[in-house]
């Protein structure tokens, strides 16, 4: 046995693969049947639900993308309506408080006119008062400067020194 026996096909592979007798023509016949029978039973069917299905989800997807895009628009309103909402907040709060800060001024120097103008008055009245007390007192006052004059002694002839 040498390197050429090695090499050589067996007897089998001599011959060919595929014999063209009746039978191959039936199942090529068989074959043809059944891709005519499915084809009109199965593919086509098949297919037409797919076309349909494609159709109306693309009507779908059109749609969804018309309402996204109006949720867009309508959310790029809604915001920029909001932010005028809160501008117009703010300018309405400090305008709020500039007035009350004008109302609080006024009210402070209302009450600061009306109370030194209270105060005033005190002051006379207690003027006036010590005024008085100080008249009405005068004669007392020497009288008991006398009175303790006398008892301590002195004539009013004494220096001071």
């Amino acid at each position: 046995m040498g390197a050429d026996a090695l090499f050589q096909p067996p007897p089998l592979m001599l011959a060919s693969v595929i014999d063209l007798d009746l039978s191959f023509f039936i199942q090529l016949g068989l074959f043809l049947l059944l891709y005519v029978l499915l084809s009109r039973f199965f593919f086509q069917p098949y297919a037409r639900i797919l076309k349909v299905r494609d159709e109306s989800t693309r009507g779908m997807r059109e749609e969804a993308a018309e309402l996204e895009a109006r949720a867009a628009v309508l959310e790029q309103s809604t915001a920029s309506r909001l932010e005028e909402a809160r501008k117009a907040g703010n300018d309405e709060r400090r305008r709020i408080a500039a007035e009350g800060s004008r109302i609080r001024a006024e009210l402070i120097a209302n009450e600061r006119g009306r109370l030194q103008a209270v105060i005033d008055g005190q002051v006379r009245a207690i003027e006036d008062k010590a005024a008085a007390f100080s008249a009405a007192s005068e004669p007392a006052v020497a009288d008991l400067a006398a009175t303790i004059l006398r008892q301590a002694g002195w004539n009013g002839e004494q220096e001071t020194r």
